[in-house]
């Protein structure tokens, strides 16, 4: 299937990846400049958007497991305790919540973290649904 991680493989909370990342003007330039959200707040304050958080840490782990075509993104939610300064170190964590299947398809939910030093910032819980032909 092309896969960088067998997910039949993978159990509940498995960590996919546990890494340290600084998140740049530059990035935050870019969520900025691909969402409609015009508000210069962001750059001003230098602070990351809580869901370009979100954004980062879900592009990381679709890299881990390259998906198959056909993946939907069914839904997500987020909780946010503390803003994120632009260039700040911050700890990124990805691990698995639920892995199951269910008639040809693949229920994958990921758990995703990233939090400053103190534990403070974005909590997300994605929901994916993976056709098991990988088409």
């Amino acid at each position: 299937m092309g896969r960088g991680m067998e997910l039949s493989l993978l159990g509940p909370k498995q960590i996919l990846s546990d890494e340290d990342l600084v998140v740049s003007q530059d990035e935050v330039k870019e969520y900025l400049g691909a969402i409609p959200d015009s508000s210069k707040e962001y750059i001003d304050y230098q602070i990351v958007p809580p869901l370009a958080l979100v954004a980062f840490a879900l592009a990381r782990a679709m890299k881990i497991l390259s998906l198959p075509a056909g993946t939907i993104h069914t839904g997500q939610e987020a909780n946010f305790s503390a803003g994120i300064k632009i260039g700040d170190l911050v700890r990124c964590t990805i691990k698995i919540e639920q892995n199951s299947t269910r008639n040809g398809f693949r229920f994958v939910k990921l758990g995703l973290s990233v939090s400053d030093g103190t534990g403070e910032g974005v909590r997300a819980v994605t929901s994916l649904i993976i056709p098991e032909n990988g088409e």
